[in-house]
């Protein structure tokens, strides 16, 4: 009887044998798996942080582009010598105004018209304007002090003259 008990044991041992070998086998690729998800949950944390460092370096250069494309619409619209808006500007001003104007259907008028106030001034009760207008053809033996000195001496003519003129030379 122990010899049958054997006969039918021995295929028992030898399956719960493989099913160990099986079971430690499958620990094996557990493990292994485990560590390929986490090498791989490590890399895709790191992308991740180099990505948001690449958004807010993004982030950064928009509003560096932002000031910069400010400062460019201000220095093509303000002259740069009186810092006063140019004629670019009074172009990109005077259609939108007109669009305006035309929607509201009132009247558009320019300069002395409009009667701007100037309570503070000895002059006029309104704000004024006093030009000199200087031109000149560049040469070798001239230079840019030269022309900015004959508007210089117009405009003190024009001021001469009761201010809220213009004087050419």
């Amino acid at each position: 009887m122990a010899e049958h008990i054997q006969i039918l044991v021995s295929p028992l041992e030898q399956r719960a044998q493989e099913l160990e070998q099986l079971n430690q086998s499958l620990e094996h690729k557990v493990v292994e798996r485990t560590s390929e998800l986490e090498d791989r949950t490590n890399q895709l944390a790191q992308t991740n942080y180099q990505l948001q460092v690449e958004i807010k370096e993004r982030e950064q250069a928009k509003k560096a582009l932002t000031i910069a494309n400010q400062t460019l619409q201000r220095l093509a619209t303000v002259d740069g010598l009186t810092q006063i808006s140019n004629r670019r500007y009074f172009d990109e001003r005077i259609q939108h105004e007109w669009n305006r104007f035309t929607r509201e259907r009132e009247p558009l008028d320019i300069l002395r018209k409009r009667a701007i106030p100037h309570e503070n001034s000895g002059v006029d009760k309104n704000i004024t304007i006093s030009l000199g207008i200087a031109c000149m053809v560049p040469s070798l033996d001239k230079s840019p002090d030269e022309l900015i000195a004959l508007a210089d001496q117009a405009l003190y003519m024009a001021k001469q003259q009761g201010r809220n003129r213009y004087r050419c030379l």
